[in-house]
């Protein structure tokens, strides 16, 4: 697969303030760090509690506490009954042991590849590493912390937080819950072991949901021991080799419409060096050497068996090549018709038919990229993979997107473009393409579907974040008379 990095982003300037020209905040204060530090002690302990201490407990927990506010004890039994519960309660964490160094696991038939928002399954082989039976156990598989970093906490505002008052604004805790739970890579829940005998093993299937893209990073897995109550839990991590599985943008199903342009063009170097900076040509065959032939066209493993001077003969390759642009240039609000747009890209990389045609996959990150598939580069799941991995790029601007596909043009037979926004640049940059005959089609995934809807040209399809499948289904067919798709 050919990834060459062809220009990088221009750099961005903050104000003192630590905002950009358009009003987005690039840089943490203090305020910012003290919040932050101060939301990750509380999730902490509340994650450890909610670890520890079974639901069955924690109302015990409370009824203690209620039981306990009656102070009048000769009028009520309370006190008796708090008795009893604080009891119980210290009886059974006292009793509760951690069950250290005697567990290992293995996982068995992970899957490579999966896709966001379809479970999966896999095995995990427990091994009782001591010679007693152990009993009444739990296992908790382990995923990556989804606490966000001090600089997502202080640049990625959550959708709709103008709209919260002050204090919300002020201290935003919504957001720091909101960035939680898109931090969140899968959806788990511990599952009861078996009893396991001494030195032996048991196997569980497990299901995981994937709930985001990219990397699944399975690590950190531990075993619960549970008292006889099962009002506390005791967790230790076990020996265990991390499992990574690469979880893929979730794909719509795209409706049966022409791609922009047929034509075939002309591509240096052909297929093997249609990814790659350079001119050659395609490989053909050997003739004889005739007067005037270029010294560097010899094909020396040829003359050494025919035993006379042949060269290499050459010939220019045409065919069809689309791009696919992806917008990147997404803040907080954006990110949820961001990950909609991955989405949309995704579909096209997997439905554009790759046997006979080439598809550039271009986006800017910290630089900007070109990602060949098609004809024996590449194949859609290396493209899925690329997608997998692509960050947003809040400080980003459309001309470095714009200067890299303008770059191609030549070589292009059509253009899929896929935005967030529908404003001055991104209008110039089509218009730039169909002035240069490369025809386009363009898709605009809007974050706010109740937003004013922004004038769109004939051709540009609004797909609102949250309802682009149903949107996809209404684009008109082919032969249909078609103008700005609209919006249900």
């Amino acid at each position: 697969m050919s990834a060459p990095a062809l220009h990088a982003a221009p750099p961005q300037t903050s104000s003192p303030s630590g905002r950009d020209p358009a009003g987005t905040r690039t840089r943490a204060s203090s305020f910012d760090a003290k919040l932050h530090r101060s939301y990750r002690v509380f999730y902490a302990m509340r994650q450890w509690l909610w670890r520890h201490v079974t639901p069955a407990g924690a109302l015990l927990f409370w009824a203690m506490l209620a039981a306990g506010s009656f102070t009048d004890v000769g009028q009520t039994m309370a006190h008796q009954f708090f008795g009893v519960l604080f009891s119980l309660l210290a009886v059974a964490l006292v009793w509760v042991r951690k069950p250290k160094n005697a567990f290992a696991i293995e996982r068995l038939q992970l899957p490579r590849y999966t896709t966001c928002l379809t479970p999966f399954t896999y095995r995990v082989r427990i091994r009782n590493l001591t010679r007693r039976w152990k009993r009444g156990t739990e296992f908790w598989e382990g995923t990556p912390d989804p606490r966000p970093t001090l600089a997502q906490f202080a640049t990625l505002e959550e959708p709709g937080e103008s709209r919260r008052n002050w204090f919300d604004r002020r201290y935003r805790f919504y957001r720091w819950s909101w960035l939680c739970e898109r931090g969140a890579r899968a959806r788990l829940k511990p599952v009861p072991i078996p009893d396991v005998a001494p030195v032996s093993h048991v196997d569980l299937d497990l299901e995981i949901l994937p709930l985001r893209r990219g990397r699944l990073t399975l690590v950190g897995a531990e075993i619960a021991r549970l008292d006889p109550f099962a009002l506390f839990r005791r967790l230790a991590v076990v020996k265990e080799t991390a499992g990574v599985v690469r979880v893929f943008p979730r794909r719509f199903t795209l409706p049966h419409f022409d791609l922009p342009g047929a034509s075939r063009r002309l591509q240096n170097g052909g297929v093997a060096f249609a990814g790659s900076i350079g001119d050659s040509e395609e490989f053909i065959s050997a003739r004889e050497y005739r007067p005037g032939d270029p010294l560097r066209r010899i094909h020396w493993a040829g003359w050494a068996r025919a035993q006379r001077p042949v060269v290499k003969e050459f010939q220019e390759e045409y065919f069809v090549r689309h791009a696919l642009l992806l917008d990147t240039f997404a803040h907080g609000p954006q990110l949820e018709a961001f990950e909609e747009a991955i989405s949309l890209a995704a579909s096209f990389a997997c439905t554009v038919d790759q046997r006979d045609s080439l598809l550039d996959l271009m986006f800017v990150g910290e630089k900007a990229y070109v990602f060949t598939g098609g004809r024996g580069v590449a194949h859609s799941e290396q493209l899925l993979e690329v997608l997998a991995d692509v960050d947003p790029s809040p400080q980003g601007s459309i001309a470095s997107l714009e200067s890299l596909v303008l770059n191609h043009t030549s070589q292009l037979s059509g253009c899929i473009l896929i935005f967030l926004d529908w404003d001055e640049s991104r209008r110039r940059l089509r218009e730039q393409l169909e002035s240069r005959r490369v025809p386009t089609l363009t898709f605009v995934v809007l974050s706010d579907p109740s937003a004013p809807r922004p004038d769109l040209p004939p051709g540009v399809h609004a797909l609102p974040a949250g309802r682009v499948q149903e949107t996809l289904h209404a684009l008109p067919r082919p032969g249909q008379t078609a103008s700005t798709t609209a919006v249900p």
